[in-house]
């Protein structure tokens, strides 16, 4: 594991961390309170990100569990990618689907959460690999097409299951992340508060074209220890054996 550089046990700034974390629920509550997240727009955002250079020259893609991104992990096996999913609140960490092992009737079951364990095979956490991941993929209500900054649900599972990955080693350098959304976002440079764990797009795709950004300098996804909960950690095999493996030499339980 490559934990040495990317994980963190405190925030650099609570202060500034959660200020900036209560104007972007803000931001996400105004969004929200004009409109509704449309499938039918995120569908085809998704038919879109399949024509970019980024997309096809990505042999493993890592692509959220949400309902909106169902297609794109659909279009993915049809594709002939490999795909890297999370199980749900990482309880068994990430699995693996492989085209060549799913049978094309039931690609569409295998990309569901329910599917996920039946069709997938559970990637061993413990075990040392060379990075293999060279795309994450996730949906978003909106996002800023100049700069790459996203507001996602406020769950905070792409910003988590991203710096897992990363913690882990498995991302390839230079790996991209592209974000899609049901409508064409009017945000400008600096209106989307970003908290230091907050992921920014390459790419944002959208119904009727695909944006490609210019993201600031910002540091690599690190897995910060502060904002995880307990709880949260001893539900997953995945973060309990990262977390255990690290206080070994800290009396302090889990």
């Amino acid at each position: 594991m490559r934990s040495k550089d990317h994980f963190q046990p405190r925030l650099r700034n609570r202060r500034v961390f959660y200020a900036l974390k209560r104007a972007k629920e803000k931001l996400r509550t105004d969004i929200l309170s004009g409109r509704n997240p449309d499938e039918h727009g995120f569908r085809q955002a998704a038919e879109r990100l399949r024509g970019t250079f980024v997309y096809r020259g990505a042999r493993v893609i890592y692509v959220s569990i949400h309902p909106f991104t169902e297609q794109i992990r659909f279009n993915a096996l049809m594709d002939n990618k490999v795909l890297v999913l999370p199980d749900a609140q990482l309880q068994k960490g990430f699995f693996l689907l492989d085209p060549a092992s799913i049978h094309p009737r039931n690609r569409l079951k295998s990309v569901r959460p329910s599917g996920i364990r039946k069709f997938g095979k559970q990637i061993d956490f413990v075990k040392k690999r060379n990075p293999f991941i060279q795309l994450a993929i996730t949906e978003v209500l909106t996002a800023c097409t100049e700069t790459g900054a996203l507001v996602g649900d406020g769950s905070g599972h792409f910003d988590l299951q991203t710096a897992v990955l990363n913690f882990l080693g498995w991302f390839s350098p230079g790996w991209s992340v592209i974000a899609v959304t049901d409508h064409l976002p009017r945000l400008t440079a600096g209106t989307i508060p970003m908290k230091e764990n907050d992921r920014w797009a390459n790419l944002v795709a959208v119904p009727e074209r695909v944006f490609y950004t210019t993201i600031p300098d910002t540091p690599e996804p690190t897995l910060i220890g502060e904002i995880l909960d307990r709880k949260r950690i001893r539900r997953s095999d995945l973060l309990f054996h990262i977390f255990s493996k690290r206080a070994k030499n800290n009396p302090k339980p889990l």
